[in-house]
């Protein structure tokens, strides 16, 4: 959705770019407004009202309810290439990319499932669909079978919970990645 901008590398960390099934948990279960915002997203998550003003509920995916998903969800059934009309643009920018990078996190409790990291889903049971078992992956609706088997695209998984990456794995990655530097560009990792 962003033309001006050519990436070459895509590297994401615990991204729910399969969509998420559920809100994630309250911190305590004495919460009762948490309690109480979680059940209304929920239950609202597809309303117009939800859909325009809560960006969290662009990744809602309930798979016992695909259908109001796809009607009604405006953002990630379109950039994932699940409706009847595609967009190839997508895929022709996915497939340009020198690297597409995947990491999910192992204790991951906010994306769920955390397969929908790697694009991944879960069936009405809750048993987790692989993105290879997908339709989207067999047809190539958005180039990621095309970026795998080109040898694109790597897949891994981080120890522990959402998005806490220890300062030396993250310059680990971005050198493995995106190449070593002469040039020590410093940034910091808050925990």
């Amino acid at each position: 959705r962003c033309p001006a901008i050519r990436a070459k590398v895509l590297v994401t960390f615990g991204a729910p770019h399969g969509g998420v099934a559920r809100i994630p948990e309250c911190a305590s279960s004495g919460d009762t407004l948490c309690q109480w915002m979680r059940q209304l997203a929920s239950k609202g998550v597809y309303s117009w009202y939800i859909r325009d003003h809560v960006i969290q509920a662009q990744y809602f995916k309930d798979p016992e309810r695909i259908d109001q998903y796809l009607q009604y969800n405006i953002f990630l059934p379109d950039i994932n290439g699940e409706l009847e009309e595609r967009n190839d643009v997508y895929r022709e920018r996915i497939l340009a990319l020198d690297k597409m990078v995947l990491f999910k996190f192992s204790e991951d409790k906010m994306i769920y499932p955390a397969t929908s990291s790697w694009f991944g889903f879960v069936d009405a049971d809750g048993n987790d669909i692989p993105v290879q078992n997908s339709t989207m992956y067999q047809e190539d609706w958005l180039g990621l079978r095309g970026l795998e088997e080109a040898g694109k695209l790597s897949m891994f998984s981080l120890d522990g919970p959402h998005m806490h990456i220890g300062e030396d794995v993250l310059r680990s990655i971005i050198a493995e990645h995106f190449g070593a530097s002469d040039k020590v560009v410093p940034f910091y990792v808050q925990n």
